[in-house]
């Protein structure tokens, strides 16, 4: 989560050096004066320059802008502001910094035929930077001709086959910044390509409540949908774990209102797994905490995974009401890192939903008869772990591994008798 938070804060950085990259190239001296004195008005802003803060590559490229549309007033404008951006670092590499220089030169002048060469030149490492200035000179066509071989030549795909460039944090930005600059073409170019937003991107555009409105009015076809989708589908449709995180990430980086707009639209959240355990009490502990506890259903169940969430469980349930519950259909039989007595395994199945019934015995059931306990055998008998079609099963394990106090529960068990 605390990477989640922290890509927040860079997005809305990014965004508003976005357009002050965007001024310098459309030629609007005066938009990129106000967007640059903004950026260093703001000591956060000028210690991290998102997305050309690496060396002197951003000096390279506000620099090349204006010199190849001969700006005169703009290398004013840059020098004015430069100053304060730079971090006093070591000059990027002149390969590297040609390189971007050619391909800015390429795309101010138009030429097709040399801007795609020049794209083809910058490499792998320079993709994400290419494919920005493509769209911001509506090269669309060539595009459509780079992203596919980009995305297929990405070097993380050696890692996992399944990882996409649109999983980057880098051009999540880009297409970001084209829907909230409302660029369609552009749009087309990355969802054509195999681009399929998702909570990565809705986290971050949450504050922009018109392009979302846009995206699901306008594109919600590429989004997988045969209408106008609900932002409840959106969020993460029915997992309320990815709803949960949404909604902490609005509340804590937006105001009260845009946490409200979307709070209205969705339904009480009323299954969590328990990882998501701690966005949840912090979220109800915080500055806005009742306004967050309205989107908790009051019959909250948490899914039971990891067994070093267990005291938080027990913590959490004290103060909720009640009403918590847990549904232990995934839960797994105890590592060597932690340690449970027989009471707090009573006190987690007191906890607990009913299972749906079964002839086969979970690692986790087995572990509980492991412990060899008659009070815990009845309350797995009660709470519907063993019932008739494992009974047997359950029988025949407690007696080949001699767990005798367990195996004398089961058999004077209202089970054994054939009830239940």
């Amino acid at each position: 989560m605390a990477d989640y938070m922290a890509n927040y804060e860079y997005h809305k950085i990014y965004c508003d050096h976005d357009i002050a990259m965007r001024a310098a190239f459309n030629g609007d001296t005066e938009k990129f004066k106000e967007s640059a004195k903004k950026i260093i008005g703001d000591r956060w802003y000028k210690e991290t320059f998102a997305y050309f803060h690496e060396g002197d590559i951003m000096q390279v490229i506000f620099f090349q802008i204006f010199a190849v549309r001969s700006d005169i007033e703009g290398m004013k404008a840059f020098a004015e502001v430069y100053k304060k951006f730079s971090d006093g670092s070591k000059p990027e590499s002149r390969s590297r910094t040609c390189l971007i220089a050619d391909m800015i030169a390429a795309c101010i002048s138009g030429n097709d035929s040399i801007i795609e060469q020049t794209a083809r030149d910058c490499g792998e490492n320079l993709a994400d930077i290419v494919i920005y200035f493509l769209m911001l000179s509506k090269k669309y066509d060539i595009m459509c001709r780079l992203i596919p071989e980009i995305d297929k030549n990405n070097p993380c795909r050696k890692i996992s086959p399944d990882f996409s460039v649109f999983d980057s944090q880098r051009y999540i930005d880009i297409i970001i910044s084209a829907a909230l600059h409302r660029d369609k073409e552009a749009l087309k170019a990355f969802f054509d390509a195999g681009c399929r937003p998702n909570v990565n991107y809705y986290c971050m555009l949450c504050p922009y409540l018109d392009t979302m409105d846009y995206l699901a009015d306008t594109c919600y076809e590429y989004l997988g949908y045969d209408r106008t989708p609900p932002f409840k589908e959106l969020f993460g449709g029915d997992d309320d774990g990815d709803m949960l995180m949404m909604m902490y990430g609005i509340l804590n980086c937006n105001d009260i209102d845009v946490f409200d707009r979307y709070a209205k639209e969705i339904s009480p959240i009323e299954k969590i797994p328990d990882e998501r355990l701690f966005l949840l009490k912090s979220g109800i502990k915080g500055e806005n905490g009742a306004a967050f506890r309205r989107i908790i259903s009051d019959e909250l169940t948490i899914l039971f995974r990891s067994w070093g969430t267990l005291d938080d469980i027990f913590a959490f349930a004290e103060t909720f009401d009640g009403n918590v519950k847990t549904d232990l259909s995934r839960a797994v039989e105890i590592d060597a890192y932690h340690t449970v007595t027989v009471a707090e395994l009573i006190k987690l199945l007191n906890m607990s939903i009913k299972p749906e019934r079964t002839d086969k015995l979970s690692d986790f059931v087995l572990f509980l008869l492991r412990q060899n306990s008659r009070p815990l055998t009845l309350k797995m008998i009660s709470k519907g772990l063993i019932c008739a079609e494992n009974f047997d099963a359950s029988v025949l394990f407690a007696s080949e591994n001699k767990l005798l106090n367990a195996l004398n529960a089961l058999n004077n068990s209202k089970l054994s008798r054939g009830q239940g």
